[in-house]
């Protein structure tokens, strides 16, 4: 399964993303991390901090991988209209993700990685960081136990970049606060014009008036809540609790069963480029 962590800046999205990790991991499941946030604080929560082929500048090795190399002139739409040649795959990779992917374990993780000077001072825009993963994450497929979590950018700007749409869940992590469950339900509508499915998490509650806020403000009731964490060190270098752990169990559940329940997420890109075409 494929679980993306989205919200408003703040709102604990790689918190929660690194704390899903681990729990996965003491569960022995296989994990692909995917850090696809300019900050890069979900790869330095899981020590990806040295030796990093960032996956940002990939594109030409990834359209080369499914069979529609740059000078082919193709969109992504008319990759997905005519399908790859060739798909993805982790444990063990394929030769695009190996280049990509730090090992450790049971643990890969991908990261998207910084500003490039082309972006700097160049034409092209920091979503292109992120382009590979359209392509990426619909062929990518998974056996049993195998999980990719993914860290997005903060707020609204990942809905429109198309890569949620190749996610089998989204979860959507909110504060108690005014602004943090506005901000989670624009994803909310956002993720809604690609039929990805989603949930919401409770985030930084440290009461019941908290969880009743987010009961009142957000459009559906949250899966789960997780409680104030201010610790200075890391969460993955810690134990999770027990109300983690149980929430966390709880999250993956629903995630599970939301996506036993929805259609296959390259069924949906597929759909919506077949929708949008020229």
């Amino acid at each position: 399964m494929i679980i993306g962590f989205l919200g408003k800046g703040g709102s604990g999205k790689t918190t929660l993303a690194t704390l899903t990790t681990k729990y996965l991991l003491e569960q022995e499941k296989q994990v692909l991390a995917i850090d696809a946030d300019h900050n890069m604080d979900y790869s330095f929560n899981l020590g990806a901090t040295k030796d990093i082929n960032y996956s940002g500048t990939s594109m030409s090795h990834i359209r080369d991988h499914v069979g529609y190399p740059t000078e082919t002139k193709k969109h992504y739409r008319e990759i997905f209209l005519l399908g790859p040649q060739r798909r993805f795959h982790v444990f063990p990779n394929d030769d695009y993700t190996d280049t990509y992917a730090l090992k450790n374990g049971n643990l890969q993780t991908i990261v998207a990685g910084p500003h490039t000077e082309e972006i700097w001072e160049g034409d092209k825009c920091s979503h292109s960081l992120f382009t590979s993963l359209k392509i990426y994450l619909p062929y990518l497929d998974l056996k049993n136990d195998q999980y990719v979590v993914i860290d997005e950018k903060a707020g609204m700007d990942p809905v429109g970049t198309i890569v949620p749409a190749g996610f089998d869940v989204a979860v959507i992590s909110s504060e108690p606060t005014v602004h943090s469950t506005k901000t989670a339900n624009q994803i909310a509508n956002g993720l809604e014009k690609y039929g990805t499915p989603y949930v919401f998490a409770g985030n930084k509650v440290k009461d019941e008036a908290d969880v009743e806020f987010l009961k009142n403000n957000l459009y559906r009731e949250p899966v789960a809540y997780f409680t104030f964490e201010n610790s200075k060190t890391t969460p993955y270098n810690r134990e999770l609790t027990k109300d983690e752990s149980e929430n966390l169990k709880k999250l993956i559940e629903s995630c599970n069963k939301l996506k036993k329940d929805s259609a296959h997420r390259e069924i949906r890109v597929t759909n919506f480029w077949s929708k949008n075409q020229l």
